[in-house]
């Protein structure tokens, strides 16, 4: 949060934490008397709580998954609720029973390697697509360094006109 002067003259701001066991937001309430010293505070705070100390690096991706699906169930039409269900269900494997505190890129970047072998560029990142929010709703830092197929532009060619004629 931007910080900002209250009524009686300090600055405040809240850091984020992180998520609670429940999916809560944590956040920390920081206060000084100038805007720098609420800004050195609010970065040192940022730096010593990590994922490491949120419960959140315990649960399984799968898990977090579940409980994002969860949480946007009244958001969302019937229709995303099903694509998200499969989604979940049968894309990107290999990372449903990783602890996320365990999640690596590498790891992220082999199930897009191996998804783009038998799937369309557009698919394998729509299905990354949901991954990637389900990840960051648990944690706001998480941001993996990875790379996604490249679509595949189909050139067109025009016939000349004595093919047109012909045909």
């Amino acid at each position: 949060m931007k910080p900002r002067k209250n009524s009686s003259g300090y600055w405040e701001t809240y850091v984020y934490i992180g998520r609670d066991e429940n999916g809560k937001q944590i956040k920390k309430h920081i206060r000084g008397k100038t805007l720098r010293e609420v800004n050195e505070k609010a970065q040192s705070v940022s730096e010593s709580y990590t994922i490491e100390n949120t419960p959140i690096k315990n649960k399984t991706c799968g898990q977090i998954a579940d409980e994002y699906i969860e949480n946007r169930k009244s958001r969302l039409s019937p229709k995303t609720l099903m694509e998200y269900t499969r989604f979940r269900k049968n894309y990107f494997k290999e990372i449903h029973e990783v602890k996320f505190g365990n999640l690596t890129d590498k790891m992220v970047q082999s199930c897009i390697d191996k998804l783009s072998i038998d799937h369309s560029p557009h698919s394998v990142q729509n299905w990354w697509g949901f991954w990637h929010a389900a990840l960051y709703w648990a944690d706001r830092s998480y941001m993996p360094n990875i790379e996604m197929p490249q679509k595949k532009r189909v050139r067109f060619e025009m016939p000349d006109e004595q093919t047109l004629i012909a045909m």
